[in-house]
């Protein structure tokens, strides 16, 4: 999910714990950073199977960990930059860092240099190919996965766009403009702005649901209509939300400042489980992926926590490198 640091600076009260009935059900950062399984944003949502490995990219330390479900043990692979994102894609382990590599997901080193010194804002795997936001200039690219060359260019109206948390839709690429803080729909086919929300805001992730654009900003979370960016409605009692993801049944999990959740279908917010705090740090919940039995949950004061969707309960976290500072990214990849 993350790309962008955090920000956000509460108080922390402890373990909290709250249970909700009756959702046994649960695609990413896309934030969510991208699972297993998927290929494109706009595939719809699809189970994940439980992670043989969970990767994390964790910028405060400047490395990828490859976290063991089962052992619970974390290999720390250092990077020179970030990384701010990672994905599993096409049996493969894509990090930002801020180049997008191709890495090796048995051993997390780099397995070829197709992409050297084409600097990203963020990236989207998608089928045979990978789009990415470029940092250098104003285009969206999608470049050949077997290649590396470039086969489909779109140049955006301005420099003016910083283009984060891609969401593919047909023939339009949703996704957060950090320059302005808005929300925007990109015509692929003639680089247009057709659609563009601003919530007032800075946006720390979206996430794409059938015909249904999520937006987590630091005043609380709202639908849109994907097609058009026009609110349908703003959920009541989410003063800041930070990390979203989609279950294989399309419903919504969302990451606060010290808890998780899921939205109904009346569009409440329903606690499931907080997150872990051990009442020093500032953080909140930075990333959420979901799996067929978990919902796997990076915090940025107590590092990787697993939550078992039929319990409710929640592991011990797992502590990773970076945890406590101020502002890391953590952001989760499923393999």
């Amino acid at each position: 999910m993350s790309v962008s640091a955090r920000s956000a600076a509460l108080v922390i009260a402890g373990l909290l714990l709250t249970a909700c009935g009756g959702d046994d059900g649960s695609e990413g950062s896309d934030d969510s950073g991208g699972s297993a399984g998927q290929v494109t944003e706009d595939a719809g949502p699809t189970a994940v199977a439980e992670p043989t490995t969970v990767w994390v990219g964790s910028s405060e330390a400047s490395a990828l960990l490859k976290v063991d479900p089962a052992t619970r043990a974390v290999e720390k692979i250092p990077v020179d930059e970030g990384p701010w994102k990672v994905a599993f894609a096409e049996s493969s382990l894509w990090v930002q860092t801020p180049e997008v590599q191709r890495r090796d997901p048995t051993t997390g080193q780099p397995s070829d240099i197709l992409f050297e010194e084409v600097y990203v804002h963020d990236f989207l795997v998608d089928g045979d190919g990978i789009w990415m936001s470029l940092r250098d200039e104003p285009k969206l690219v999608r470049y050949d996965l077997a290649s590396g060359q470039p086969e489909d260019e779109v140049q955006l109206p301005s420099a003016d766009f910083n283009l984060e948390y891609l969401a593919l839709q047909g023939d339009s690429m949703l996704a957060a403009n950090s320059y302005d803080g808005t929300a925007v729909r990109i015509d692929l086919t003639t680089g247009e702005v057709v659609g563009r929300y601003n919530p007032d805001e800075v946006i720390w992730d979206v996430q794409l649901i059938d015909d249904s654009l999520w937006v987590a900003h630091y005043g609380g979370l709202v639908e849109l209509d994907a097609a058009t960016l026009a609110p349908r409605r703003t959920i009541q009692g989410v003063e800041a939300a930070y990390a979203l993801s989609a279950d294989e049944t399309g419903q919504l999990w969302v990451g606060l400042d010290d808890m998780v959740g899921t939205i109904d279908d009346s569009g409440q917010f329903q606690p499931v489980a907080a997150s872990v705090r051990d009442g020093t740090g500032a953080g909140n919940v930075d990333d959420i992926e979901v799996s067929e039995q978990s919902v796997w949950i990076t915090h940025e004061d107590v590092g990787l926590v697993r939550l078992d969707r039929a319990t409710g309960q929640l592991d011990e976290p797992v502590a990773l490198p970076g945890v406590g500072a101020f502002a890391p990214t953590f952001d989760i990849a499923l393999q």
